[in-house]
């Protein structure tokens, strides 16, 4: 055996090491019956990978130079991948210049950093020309470690979340066992421009506006036709909103409610909650999207989210191919390179800019109603959710006998539509979204289940186009007046504001919602200009 082992010490180490590099956690989330299956189709990929390097490397005719490189700009990618370096240097980057890291110069900076990184390791392989082969092991494994995310990302999208999590099917508009619990539902919509907000002289403008009436007063909800968002970026808004900041000049502590998210599918996550945590001592279910990740919070019971990789067919002539797949996990990669690859490809007109919204959008009917069949059938005490509708790129439009269809092909020509144009097709699918919210509605009145609920509807900003004038002013009607609209459980009797004023949804929010609101002396009609970072007198 010792024979044995010094005869093959470079192999044994060569194996170990790679071993030890591997981070077994890719596999944590597979299900038990294909845990066994990748464990040894990882250990094949490992000895192939060896046996390949090993046997080609002095084959190639290539100078030590020239080989430095190749290694160095692998290795610089495979840390930049896997270490999800994106939100390092955006953090960086926001810290230093004090700016949105949505900036193009943001990606100049990021290629700066990763070109540091790659002089390092080209200057290590340099003073460990000896012991290269190690670096290239290391290079392998990153490797392998790349192609194991894509088969998890891929397959087994539960590998992100705990137990807790479930996805959603298609569902009909049936009739459920009906639980008339007294329950709390909050619907947050994207980007949804208020009723204050809508210009009449636009095409269905005035439509737009006669849909808020016949969604929400035949239904007996006080609409706040004036309420508008403190913010207009939905991170901010979303954070401040459920953490019940009303008042003047909180923008610093907000931000603090909130980081990056650590899970590709998300952009954001909320690190502070007040909402949730005033249900502690209950039960919370939501659903979620991709912007704002609500699962991983320690309160919610359940949390079910929408995978259209994981239901192909889920919309006639709409299907989520492997092509979007593919680019969707470039576009949705922590990686600086992927990111940059992506936008290659965007330009090109060969990838779509946010495919994934368009399914999530797609679905919104079907989501609501399962969403109405979890509120009828379920326990919970809270029922939160947050859709992507009626958020930009719009596909939804309204036939001539008021039925929605959705046109992918919208999608891809919106960006060339002129502003007045892009309104208009937002005002349809404000009308299109108010139609599927009285099927909402009367869904739980079907089931006996409307009148013993609290709910809250409201946007968490206009509609984000024409936000900033040419002038550098910012366009007051387009980004902040959005929907707040309530119906109270009918045994309570809790008072309400004139509805005929100007309220902002921060200040309503925790008027509603906040047993430990307490009235400020005077109610403060500010607004946050993102662009100038100053507070404003709402107009």
């Amino acid at each position: 055996m010792s024979n044995y082992i010094n005869k093959n010490f470079n192999n044994i180490f060569y194996f170990t090491l790679t071993f030890s590099i591997f981070p077994f956690w890719i596999l944590a989330g597979s299900s038990k019956t294909n845990f066994i299956i990748l464990f040894f189709f990882l250990i094949f990929l490992i000895l192939i990978f060896i046996f390949l390097i090993k046997n080609s490397i002095n084959k190639f005719s290539l100078n030590k130079k020239k080989r430095f490189l190749i290694f160095s700009f692998f290795l610089t990618y495979g840390f930049d991948v896997n270490f999800k370096l994106l939100p390092f240097f955006q953090e960086i980057y926001r810290n230093i210049f004090q700016i949105s890291f949505q900036s193009i110069y943001f990606y100049f900076f990021a290629i700066i950093c990763l070109m540091i990184i790659f002089v390092l390791i080209y200057n290590l392989l340099k003073l460990n020309s000896k012991n290269i082969f190690i670096f290239t092991i290391m290079m392998a494994v990153l490797v392998i470690f790349n192609t194991f995310q894509l088969i998890n990302n891929i397959y087994f999208f539960n590998n992100d979340f705990n137990a807790n999590v479930k996805y959603i099917k298609n569902l009909k508009n049936t009739s459920f066992n009906s639980n008339t619990k007294d329950k709390t539902v909050v619907i947050f919509l994207d980007n949804l421009s208020g009723y204050n907000g809508i210009d009449e002289k636009i095409t269905n403008g005035l439509k737009a506006k006669n849909s808020y009436e016949n969604t929400y007063k035949t239904n007996n909800f006080t609409h706040y036709k004036k309420a508008y968002s403190t913010y207009f970026n939905t991170d901010i808004s979303v954070s401040a909103l459920l953490n019940f900041n009303f008042k003047k000049d909180q923008i610093k502590e907000i931000k603090k409610y909130r980081s990056l998210s650590k899970n590709g599918y998300y952009k954001w996550r909320l690190d502070k909650n007040r909402l949730f945590k005033k249900f502690s001592e209950s039960k919370i279910y939501t659903t979620t999207n991709k912007n704002i990740n609500f699962c991983d919070q320690k309160l919610v019971s359940l949390c079910e989210r929408f995978f259209p990789s994981q239901h192909y067919n889920f919309l006639e002539n709409l299907k989520f191919n492997k092509k979007d797949n593919f680019f969707y996990l470039l576009h949705s990669s922590r990686s600086v390179l992927n990111k940059i690859i992506w936008r290659v490809f965007l330009a090109s007109n060969i990838a779509y800019d946010f495919p994934i919204w368009t399914y999530l959008k797609a679905n919104f009917a079907q989501r609501l109603s399962a969403f109405a069949e979890n509120i009828i059938k379920t326990d919970y005490d809270l029922y939160f959710a947050h859709y992507l509708v009626p958020h930009s790129p719009f596909g939804y439009k309204l036939s001539k006998n008021n039925k929605c269809s959705f046109d992918i092909g919208l999608i891809y020509e919106e960006k060339a539509f002129p502003l007045k144009k892009k309104m208009s097709h937002h005002y349809d699918e404000i009308i299109c979204v108010n139609l599927f919210m009285n099927n909402f509605f009367s869904l739980l009145k079907k089931n006996n289940h409307f009148d013993n609920l609290t709910i809250v509807i409201l946007s968490d900003t206009g509609s984000g186009y024409g936000n900033k004038s040419e002038k550098g002013e910012i366009n007051f009607q387009n980004t902040y007046p959005v929907l707040f609209a309530i119906k109270e459980n009918i045994k309570k009797n809790k008072s309400h504001k004139d509805n005929s004023q100007k309220w902002s949804t921060q200040y309503l929010f925790s008027y509603y919602l906040n047993d430990r609101h307490k009235e400020p002396s005077i109610n403060e009609k500010i607004i946050y200009d993102h662009y100038n970072s100053k507070y404003l007198n709402y107009k």
